[in-house]
């Protein structure tokens, strides 16, 4: 799944690069990059167990 979600990231970075209007490719790219960062750190969080002791091991990184 993971490498499913990396490919169609980097479809949407050349998609980017190659638009006619870079603006909304670049705010496409940008929702889905947001849209994979969310999943990916919700599955990390899923691992930790407990869902209210992920948003305190998160905050003691940052």
């Amino acid at each position: 799944m993971d490498l499913l979600l990396l490919a169609y990231l980097l479809l949407g970075a050349f998609s980017a690069l190659t638009a006619t209007n870079p603006w909304l490719a670049t705010r496409a790219l940008a929702v889905s990059a947001s849209g994979v960062a969310i999943f990916w750190r919700r599955g990390q969080c899923g691992k930790l167990g407990s869902r209210g002791r992920c948003s305190e091991h998160w905050r003691s990184r940052w």
